[in-house]
C-alpha cells in the first residue's frame, strides 16, 4: 500500500543531465537568502545613518531602496546565471 506522496522531481525543472537537483534547491535558497540580506541591511544602515545624523527616516528609506535595487540586482545575476547553465 503507498502513501499517495510523490516527492517533487526537481530534475524535470533542469532537464536530463543538467547537473544535481539539490544544486539546483541550494542555489535558489541562496538567492532568496542574499535578497533578504540586501534589504535588511540596507534598511538597517539607513536607519542607523539617521539616528547618527537625526535626519528622521529619510536615509532609511533611501537605504530600503537601495537595498530593494541590491536585491533585484542579485536576482538578475541568478535569472542569468541559471539561463546559462540550460544551454
Amino acid at each position: 500500500m503507498t502513501s499517495g506522496f510523490e516527492p517533487c522531481n526537481i530534475s524535470a525543472v533542469n532537464g536530463p543531465g543538467k547537473g544535481s537537483s539539490w544544486a539546483s534547491v541550494g542555489g535558489l535558497a541562496i538567492t532568496g537568502t542574499v535578497m533578504g540580506v540586501c534589504v535588511a541591511l540596507g534598511l538597517a544602515g539607513g536607519y542607523w545613518l539617521d539616528r547618527k545624523l537625526g535626519t528622521g527616516p529619510w536615509l532609511a528609506v533611501v537605504g530600503l531602496l537601495v537595498g530593494v535595487a541590491a536585491a533585484f540586482r542579485e536576482l538578475l545575476r541568478a535569472v542569468r546565471s541559471a539561463r546559462r547553465d540550460r544551454e
